[in-house]
């Protein structure tokens, strides 16, 4: 009880987390209300196939992975607080139009417009967070940010599928997105703090541009090889969970035989499961370490995904649901956390930006191979090869990734006098013989 009652301490030790949280909660709830009844919408409603819906999924993770990083040196640069409220009134202008437009290049396109929002806004709040809290109490408060996240995203289509079912039809739940992504838009506003720098020193005379900040970062990985394996790891794990995402609420429906209104209630027991024990979860991580945390959360969640297939039962997809939940809420935490930690001076917002890039680049593919398994090979396809490729990302983290290659490998570059700023940075007023 002591254990469960401390995991809460970061709240009173860190306010700003509960306005983080708000927001993330909301904005969050803003996209899960449709972003898993999108898929019975294009299908049931506008005819299309698993993999066009594939495809559209992929647009949105190409918008989200072409700005994700420079909108994160962005922030960097003129404060965490702009590029939030952007991100979030961009996406706001997504759910509605949807309803109404049923061209499929004039969806593509507001997938594309969803992705860039996204990319605004959600990478940069876990920035945010790593912004207000010191290293060593980092995983609990990026299970703050997380803990909302998922809340949300178990929350979302249980009541887009609840709102679909009350209306009798399939576009409900998209007004109740913008009713989410308007109430983040004003909360966001009014209480994430003010612009703050996080990157170079006021004392430097010319900023240099995002295309030299995006190319100095990527010189820098050349003698980072942990963080390196780190962006490949966030990448794979991503295409495997990509696949499922044009194709999950479609197996529950036509192979399980589930009802809109069944997939609502079927992801209430997750949520709450989440909602009590991701904080103490979270803690976990920091008690017991971020990468065995990350290892223990990939060998969880890959079984349960492999045995959805073969559990039709409701009350048993209850508990696998609930089984990834609790994984990623131990694990997500943790990686964003070690991230931080492997970040080169100075470069906590891109470094995080480009972990989202890469779980970005993994969908891109991802919706599009699930959509193209569940159609041309099995309903179960998609299943089967998350579960493989998230045991690979186990192993991977294994064999790769620690606290202490973390540490070794920054000690090694400060060792050999690696700076992470440019020349600019360093000797302000001089122009850097690089071009960084």
């Amino acid at each position: 009880m002591r254990q469960f009652t401390n995991s809460f301490s970061v709240f009173k030790i860190y306010p700003v987390l509960i306005s983080i949280g708000a927001v993330t909660l909301l904005s969050t709830l803003g996209q899960a209300v449709f972003i898993l009844i999108l898929p019975l919408y294009l299908k049931e409603t506008l005819g299309f196939t698993a993999s066009f819906i594939g495809v559209a999924l992929g647009a949105y993770a190409v918008s989200e992975t072409l700005v994700k990083t420079p909108l994160g040196f962005i922030s960097d640069r003129v404060g965490r607080k702009a590029i939030i409220v952007f991100g979030i009134f961009l996406c706001l202008l997504v759910p509605v139009p949807i309803t109404l437009l049923h061209h499929p290049v004039q969806l593509i396109l507001l997938q594309i417009v969803n992705g860039a929002g996204v990319a605004a806004f959600w990478p940069v709040l876990a920035a945010l967070t790593a912004d207000v809290v010191p290293v060593e109490n980092r995983s609990q408060a990026m299970t703050v940010f997380n803990l909302a996240y998922l809340v949300a995203l178990s929350l979302g289509p249980a009541l887009g599928a609840f709102a679909n079912h009350a209306a009798g039809n399939n576009a409900a739940a998209f007004y109740v997105a913008a009713f989410f992504l308007a109430a983040a838009a004003v909360t966001a506003t009014a209480a994430i703090p003010g612009s703050r720098r996080a990157g170079p020193p006021a004392r430097e005379t010319r900023a240099p541009t995002v295309k030299k900040e995006v190319t100095g970062y990527i010189k820098l990985l050349a003698g980072r090889p942990v963080l390196m394996a780190m962006l490949f790891i966030s990448l794979l794990q991503q295409f495997g969970t990509g696949l499922l995402a044009p194709v999950f609420v479609l197996f529950a429906k036509e192979q399980l035989g589930f009802t809109q209104a069944d997939i609502g209630r079927v992801l209430i027991l997750p949520a709450v499961a989440v909602a009590l024990l991701a904080m103490p979860f979270g803690r976990l991580a920091d008690v017991a370490g971020k990468a065995r945390a990350v290892r223990c959360a990939y060998a969880a969640a890959a079984p349960a995904i492999y045995l959805l297939t073969a559990a039709g039962g409701f009350a048993v997809w209850q508990v696998l649901i609930s089984v990834v939940g609790l994984a990623y809420v131990t694990g997500a935490p943790a990686w964003t956390a070690l991230a931080s930690m492997a970040a080169p001076q100075g470069r906590g917002g891109g470094t995080i930006a480009a972990v989202g890039t890469m779980h970005s680049l993994g969908f891109i593919l991802g919706p599009g191979v699930g959509g193209l398994l569940y159609d041309r090979v099995a309903p179960a396809a998609p299943f089967y090869g998350c579960s493989t490729i998230l045991l690979v990302c186990m192993v991977l983290v294994g064999l790769l990734v620690s606290e202490e290659t973390i540490v070794a490998e920054k000690t090694a570059a400060d060792g050999r006098g690696t700076d992470t700023r440019t020349d600019e940075h360093r000797h302000p007023g001089k122009k850097s013989a690089a071009g960084e």
